[in-house]
């Protein structure tokens, strides 16, 4: 069974994998810094080379590790994730719009979900018990994961196997948007769930089989 190491994406944590972590023998999800580098704490939580899964905002953080410290990333899975090119951070991404916008709010340094609207946007296709359980668990992202930008290079970064999942019914990164960024990736990998934006929440069953899936080719 490959080894992955399970990224959360903004305003969520390392329980958000909880459904999917039993099913995925030795791996592990982490609580990214709330400020900080978060690529020196992906690097730092790995022990052996491992396969980094990074949802939404988390592609940016996986990204980095790879860039930072190749040797130690066996691979990128990217699942409904930013995929950004060298010298972008997460607000400047050159892609269509996200349409995860209208669903958060500033509060000064910080954005947070707007308990209302995120619901439908993020969990659209997970039962009610499930959206409460989540809703009650998000919390804020710094802005500094939103607007510090990546330098990636075809040494490094550029090494490192990628594949990216497509969500189908994804409202936060909306499909045209995910095609955009893998169409900047010639070549990439992909695979498909027909999930909204949380698959993790709302078929962790057939998230996990598509990884270890996708990991047995690394």
């Amino acid at each position: 069974m490959p080894r992955f190491l399970l990224v959360h994406g903004g305003c969520h944590g390392a329980w958000c994998w909880d459904r999917v972590l039993p099913l995925l023998p030795g791996s592990t999800a982490i609580d990214l810094p709330l400020r900080g580098n978060a690529a020196e704490a992906l690097i730092a939580a790995i022990d052996e080379p491992a396969i980094l899964v990074g949802h939404s905002l988390g592609g940016m953080a996986i990204s980095a590790a790879a860039e930072a410290a190749p040797e130690k990333v066996a691979a990128l899975i990217y699942l409904s994730a930013l995929l950004p090119v060298s010298g972008e951070s997460a607000a400047t991404v050159a892609v269509p719009p996200l349409g995860a916008g209208g669903a958060t709010v500033l509060d000064g340094e910080w954005t947070r979900l707007d308990p209302e609207l995120a619901p439908p946007i993020f969990y659209q296709d997970c039962d009610a018990e499930t959206v409460a359980w989540a809703s009650a668990r998000i919390g804020p992202t710094h802005l500094d994961a939103i607007t510090t930008p990546v330098t990636l290079t075809p040494e490094r970064f550029g090494r490192v196997p990628k594949t990216y999942i497509h969500c189908l019914q994804d409202r936060a990164i909306q499909p045209e948007a995910q095609r955009a960024m893998t169409a900047r990736y010639p070549g990439i990998a992909t695979a498909e769930l027909d999930s909204g934006h949380s698959p993790f929440l709302s078929m962790p069953q057939r998230l996990a089989e598509l990884l270890s899936a996708l990991g047995a080719r690394q």
